[in-house]
């Protein structure tokens, strides 16, 4: 990226790259840069320092992480003669690995076998739940106004009524 921009600036091919020679740029193709350009010159070098610190913490966390899968997996190497992996050192799983008893492997399995059970239980019992809670929201909503409710409106009503059927002489309550 920096050897194109430096080709699009007609940069000499022997200066260095870095934010003061990135910032200092005031020509394109012999042209002035607008000060809009200048700015944009500016926000794209700041993107490219965030980038790099980001990369640096990409990279200081991969390293931690293989350093942790060298622990736990242990280290291999390529085989010059048959080109294939060859462990150079054990990891922690090798030596429980190898120091596990049969019944605690059975423990183990158990153990994976009981909670991957919990979890299609946890599930279906999660999604049963929702199924009587739906239930009850929608007996909530036909039922939420109660019978004391609906019979006082009722006789409202029909007071209402008996009143308008009176004054059309329908009615003589």
């Amino acid at each position: 990226l920096e050897e194109e921009i430096k080709d699009i600036l007609l940069v000499p091919k022997n200066q260095k790259w870095n934010k003061n020679f990135a910032l200092a740029l005031t020509k394109f193709n012999g042209e002035p840069l607008s000060d809009m350009t200048k700015k944009m010159i500016r926000e794209m070098w700041q993107l490219h320092e965030k980038i790099d610190d980001k990369n640096k913490e990409l990279s200081k966390w991969q390293r931690k992480l293989k350093s942790k899968t060298d622990e736990l997996e242990g280290v291999y190497k390529k085989d010059k003669d048959t080109g294939q992996q060859v462990k150079v050192k054990e990891g922690k799983i090798d030596r429980k690995r190898n120091s596990l008893t049969e019944s605690e492997a059975k423990d183990l399995l158990l153990e994976k076998f009981y909670d991957i059970i919990e979890e299609q239980l946890n599930r279906h019992l999660n999604a049963e739940k929702k199924e009587i809670i739906k239930i009850f929201e929608n007996l909530w909503d036909k039922y939420k106004v109660s019978l004391f409710a609906l019979k006082q409106e009722r006789d409202e009503e029909t007071k209402k009524l008996d009143e308008f059927l009176e004054k059309l002489g329908y009615y003589n309550g």
